[in-house]
């Protein structure tokens, strides 16, 4: 390339759609936020989603990039949920992108497992969710009876929880 494309790009790289320079953005902080379930959406026969809304309480804009940190667990402890980070039936098949959270705005993530057809053995009452490079702390959720989080045993696909990325809405994070 010459060296007057270079130059070109580069100003373009650093440009944002408003023309103003693009401004660095710290990663999210756990402290921050918030967790909530999100909306309740239509299920695939079999599926059970999971969506969850992640609210920053903080000062100043941040940025999200990846995939949570998933734990489940019961009275007894943790549960051994393979975690999938990526698509299934219900979760998108995207990649990544980084995701810019203001104050008071939220960022949204998906669950799904497969139903367990032999038989549940464990049902996760607590969700525990934390962030790429913050670990110092998790964010957690009591989880309500529906949709029902089962752990159906070691090997069964029922007992893999695929996980969306962060992503700046729902529906971005669902399958299209």
């Amino acid at each position: 390339m010459t060296r007057a494309v270079l130059i070109a790009v580069s100003l373009l790289a650093q440009a944002s759609p408003a023309g103003e320079a693009a401004e660095v953005r710290p990663s999210c902080r756990t402290a921050d936020f918030s967790i909530a379930p999100g909306f309740a959406i239509s299920a695939a026969t079999g599926q059970n989603p999971l969506t969850l809304r992640l609210t920053n309480h903080g000062q100043n804009a941040c940025v999200l990039f990846g995939y949570p940190a998933i734990s489940l667990a019961d009275r007894r402890g943790a549960i051994p949920f393979a975690i999938r980070r990526g698509g299934d039936q219900m979760v998108t098949a995207r990649r990544p992108t980084q995701v810019l959270v203001r104050p008071g705005r939220s960022s949204f993530v998906v669950l799904n497992k497969y139903r367990c057809d032999l038989g549940t053995r464990r049902i996760a009452r607590t969700l525990r969710l934390g962030f790429p490079r913050d670990t110092s702390r998790r964010l957690s959720l009591t989880l309500s009876s529906y949709p029902r989080i089962g752990y159906c045993g070691r090997g069964d696909v029922g007992s893999t929880v695929a996980t969306s990325p962060f992503e700046p809405s729902l529906r971005a994070a669902l399958r299209r």
